[in-house]
């Protein structure tokens, strides 16, 4: 898998970085998690480490994610937040019966560029949904 990661881009090393990452933090759900970019071997380099912090600063900007200090070599006390614990844990729009958590499962198993970009998508849009949602319902 390195050699392919060598060939990607930046969306699409933030699409697999995103994937496994809320893989993990949903699996040990409530747990939080001390996330560290040497366990990303395909982002643990000085060409590819901001995706990794910016990755994590974009996931909390959007309120997937909360962490309590960024520190060298990553962010500590990483958890969920009830909007994406909400999010995984509902059956996607494209099956209508998997979890998107069984998705990204599914998607890592995969591994390719398009089945990460793809599910990315899906999350954004399900988030983007499920705010339009909220808001017509008020």
């Amino acid at each position: 898998m390195k050699n392919m990661s060598e060939k990607l881009n930046n969306m699409d090393l933030f699409n697999k970085f995103v994937v496994e990452l809320l893989a993990d933090l949903y699996s040990k759900f409530p747990v939080q998690q001390d996330i560290m970019i040497e366990k990303y071997t395909y982002l643990d380099s000085n060409e590819r480490n901001s995706i990794f912090y910016s990755s994590i600063r974009f996931l909390e900007q959007e309120r997937f994610v909360t962490y309590s200090k960024d520190i060298y070599g990553g962010f500590l006390k990483v958890a969920l937040t009830s909007k994406s614990l909400k999010l995984l844990g509902e059956p996607d729009t494209l099956s209508k019966s998997k979890t998107l958590y069984s998705r990204i499962k599914e998607t890592i198993e995969i591994g390719t560029s398009e089945a990460y970009g793809l599910l990315v998508k899906e999350i954004i849009n399900q988030s983007i949904n499920t705010a339009i949602e909220k808001i017509t319902n008020e």
